[in-house]
């Protein structure tokens, strides 16, 4: 075999190695998704060492921007799991994200409390989001988490406070996103949330945790790019 073929042969080897770690990373489908998040959710059995502390009221008002864990992961996409904590290191909620080769934002989150479990397929404009394995809607850019029927459940009003992200369930102001506190390396606000409702219901705690905690690892993680 002359020289050329050999390094024909090289370079289609180099090629195809380069190729098959690129395409898992590819944008999925919805049956490739569904393999991905069962890996995350094994996974995280392994590497999750802390036991969850349930989350109630009084862990919303303490919920804190730092976490106890995170780990970030750069090659053709970024990886990064990661605890979050209140402010006296209570483990409270861990999460992993996994993003795709593709145009645009195409990833999956996984989280999980003591009570819940969440899912995030980010994909382009819309993100499809489950809660307890069950398809609970759509969060769209606006801000707005709709259901299958198109109706709105809840949402983040970003544009109403320099410092604070109201969040609505259904027609109720439940809590709020502290904006500052988000931002990486602030230590003067480490509190995640302000006024946080005496009376929250369980389900308007869970659509809360749901929308603030895409909120919390989306800014805790580098953007693509």
């Amino acid at each position: 075999m002359g020289i050329f073929a050999l390094f024909t042969l090289a370079a289609m080897g180099i090629g195809l190695g380069i190729l098959s770690r690129v395409l898992p990373q590819v944008s999925p489908n919805y049956k490739r998704v569904q393999k991905d998040l069962k890996v995350l959710q094994t996974e995280m059995q392994t590497w999750l060492k802390y036991e969850l502390v349930p989350i109630g009221r009084q862990e919303l008002e303490l919920f804190s921007v730092n976490q106890l864990l995170q780990t970030i992961k750069k090659g053709f996409t970024i990886t990064a799991r990661g605890v979050f904590a209140t402010i006296y290191n209570e483990p409270v909620l861990a999460y992993s994200y996994k993003q795709y080769v593709g145009k645009g934002v195409h990833a999956l989150l996984y989280a999980r409390t003591a009570q819940y479990h969440y899912a995030y397929w980010l994909k382009g404009k819309e993100i499809q989001v489950l809660i307890d394995n069950k398809m609970i809607g759509a969060l769209r850019e606006n801000g707005v988490l709709y259901n299958e029927k198109e109706r709105p459940l809840a949402r983040i009003n970003y544009n109403v406070h320099p410092d604070l992200a109201p969040v609505v369930v259904q027609d109720r102001e439940v809590a709020s996103i502290v904006k500052s506190a988000i931002r990486k390396g602030d230590i003067l606000s480490p509190r995640a949330f302000q006024f946080v409702k005496s009376d929250i219901t369980e389900e308007e705690e869970k659509l809360l945790l749901a929308l603030a905690t895409l909120e919390l690892v989306q800014r805790s993680i580098p953007k693509k790019g």
